[in-house]
């Protein structure tokens, strides 16, 4: 996640949730929690400051706190996954919210959906969002989609096969609101809905693993890291930033003029149109196709490259 946001010029750490005795509510600074049962079944949740805070799962319970504290309890009762229909986050002051499935999903919610999978929705509002969703140590599956103007994820598209988005984002298009997709362990997939255009920008981190990260149709730009495993990273129409980790990767660039990384490992790296920067120098034996575009690359002496016209060897 940090390599991601040195990438974007925007330096936050992000950490575990600890699980331990419950707090009482206003016992964290720059936190506070509501939960409102029926009708609305909402659990509003306001964030200010310099914190990074947790939205997780402990058994049907929904946890809230800082990073590295105790959850705290919420005024009007405690939410759970059963009797709650949805999350507001409210974000004021730069802080970083991280949205962690590794305690299991966040469904099915107290109000069953008519179709589709039954989970509960999270809207997350302000000024100068950042967002993280943290997958878990398996296989997992997010969707981009379109929310409000902005990106948006279905966090369980393997799910009956539902096709909403879970996380929304609501902030000026000037903020430039930061979601980020991160699979961590396992082999995970993160892509587009079927068919569906994404005119925004999208953040996503593969973690360990074998992982399969795709650009959306219409995306401005794509910010791609597949970390470490045998990664399959490709960018879309525009400007993208796209990095294999260590591994045997496959890059492929789209339209625009990409920033492309192998990384450590034997990688296959296709540039496609566009003025492309590439970059392979690692003591691996890489690959390189620049594709059209007048193109750079940097490369170690052992490299194969091939329609690249500004070649650096050491």
């Amino acid at each position: 996640m940090q390599r991601l946001r040195s990438l974007k010029a925007l330096c936050i750490g992000a950490g575990l949730l600890v699980i331990g005795m419950i707090v009482p509510a206003g016992a964290q600074a720059g936190m506070s929690c509501i939960f409102a049962g029926p009708p609305t079944n909402v659990l509003t949740v306001n964030v200010s400051g310099d914190v990074n805070a947790v939205i997780a799962r402990s058994a049907i319970q929904i946890t809230v706190g800082r990073e590295d504290h105790p959850p705290m309890s919420c005024q009007g009762g405690t939410p759970t996954v059963l009797n709650t229909d949805s999350i507001d986050v409210q974000l004021t002051g730069l802080p970083l919210l991280l949205v962690r499935l590794d305690g299991g999903p966040l469904a099915p919610g107290a109000t069953l959906e008519s179709v589709g999978a039954s989970e509960i929705e999270i809207q997350i509002s302000g000024v100068g969002l950042s967002a993280d969703v943290v997958g878990t140590a398996g296989d997992d599956q997010f969707r981009w989609g379109m929310a409000g103007g902005h990106a948006a994820l279905n966090v369980n598209p393997a799910s009956a096969g539902d096709q909403d988005v879970d996380v929304t984002l609501s902030g000026e298009p000037e903020d430039v609101p930061l979601l980020y997709a991160v699979g961590a362990g396992g082999d995970d997939t993160i892509t587009a809905q079927p068919l569906t255009p994404v005119t925004a920008d999208v953040y996503a981190d593969g973690g360990s693993g074998n992982d399969v990260l795709t650009a959306p149709i219409g995306s401005t730009t794509a910010i791609l890291d597949g970390g470490a495993g045998n990664d399959k990273v490709t960018g879309g129409r525009f400007a993208d930033v796209l990095r294999g980790g260590s591994g045997k990767d496959r890059i492929v660039g789209g339209r625009g003029a990409d920033n492309i990384t192998g990384g450590p490992g034997r990688d296959r790296i296709f540039g496609g149109a566009g003025l492309d920067f590439i970059k392979v120098r690692d003591a691996a034996r890489d690959k390189v196709s620049c594709g059209a575009g007048r193109d750079r690359v940097n490369v170690d002496r052992r490299d194969r490259v091939s329609a690249c016209e500004r070649i650096s060897r050491p």
